[in-house]
């Protein structure tokens, strides 16, 4: 059938590869992988739609954590896309390019909610020079941070943004557009295995090769990868049981841990650009940063338990997460 009239082309939408499986599409191994999919699409372009409807609200109190929620389910459709992408229909690819728009500009109000947040305590006990440096420094980035809400604002406001949502309204109903693969019809019980082992070796990878000595940006590049790991696994939680229940606490944790070194890192450096007098501050940012690097090791070994990762992929039709 043809995609339904938010998407481009009118019609009622492509039909959802069928099974025998019934309830909880998530939770049976006979689901087929394409109705899995538009399942776990659904979940999060519903979320994508409430968290921005809190945020065009112009509650001001709402608005910091609204835009949290905005690019965690925006983050988190980006990676069910992209780890379903073998079973989707070709045109939803064009949601990823939507997505990617509107992160970037949560991304920037986001990272500037963070700073601010953060700041008055690590100005804390500053002397009288740096502290009234520190003063300027936050006055900078509130109107840096206004900025950034205007242009997001103006874009929420435009023509992509409301034929975003129009596709996010169809996706969350199980609507989308053009035809699924024949790869969709494969049971996910057999099928989930390979969605999720990728992502899975690229995070072991990266994990394995990193350590407290490792630069700012080999460290952002593991946590990316192990969001993007975590991602790919939560939505297969109710069959692979505890072990994955297990790896993705862990997960959390490390992923935790490495955006607050990332955050302590951007920090330092916003302080030092922005003057020179600041190097108290961006030195309480370096400390924090340091500390937060010592502490990956033992994140890390909590997450890397190749038993535990086995465990939790076998029910999902095999161990290809081990590397």
């Amino acid at each position: 059938m043809g995609a339904p009239r938010e998407w481009a082309g009118g019609g009622t939408g492509a039909a959802v590869p069928s099974s025998e499986a019934g309830g909880d599409p998530l939770g049976n191994p006979r689901t087929s992988t394409g109705r899995a999919a538009i399942a776990v699409l659904a979940r999060h372009a519903r979320a994508a739609l409430a968290s921005e409807a809190r945020l065009m609200a112009g509650d001001r109190e709402e608005e910091t954590e609204a835009v949290h929620d905005l690019r965690v389910a925006t983050r988190r459709l980006r990676a069910a896309l992209r780890t379903f992408r073998r079973v989707l229909p070709r045109r939803l690819r064009r949601l990823r390019r939507d997505l990617r728009t509107l992160a970037r500009g949560l991304g920037r109000v986001r990272d500037l909610d963070v700073l601010l947040e953060g700041l008055p305590e690590q100005a804390r006990g500053l002397r009288r020079k740096a502290a009234g440096e520190a003063t300027g420094f936050l006055r900078a980035l509130r109107g840096e941070r206004e900025a950034a809400w205007r242009r997001l604002e103006r874009h929420l406001e435009g023509r992509g943004a409301a034929r975003l949502r129009a596709r996010l309204r169809a996706l969350a109903a199980g609507r989308a557009p053009g035809r699924f693969p024949d790869a969709a019809r494969a049971p996910i019980g057999r099928a989930a295995a390979r969605l999720v082992s990728r992502p899975i070796r690229r995070a072991l990878r990266l994990g394995r090769g990193a350590g407290p000595d490792s630069p700012a940006g080999d460290l952002h590049a593991v946590r990316i990868a192990v969001k993007r790991a975590r991602y790919a696994l939560e939505p297969f939680g109710d069959l692979a049981g505890r072990p994955a229940a297990a790896t993705i606490r862990a997960a959390v944790a490390v992923q935790d841990l490495l955006g607050e070194h990332q955050d302590a890192v951007v920090a330092a450096g916003a302080a030092r650009r922005f003057s020179r007098d600041l190097a108290p501050l961006a030195g309480a940012y370096e400390r924090k940063a340091a500390r937060l690097r010592g502490a990956f090791p033992a994140a890390w070994r909590r997450l890397d338990v190749p038993r535990r990762l086995a465990a939790a992929l076998a029910p999902l039709g095999g161990a290809g997460g081990q590397a």
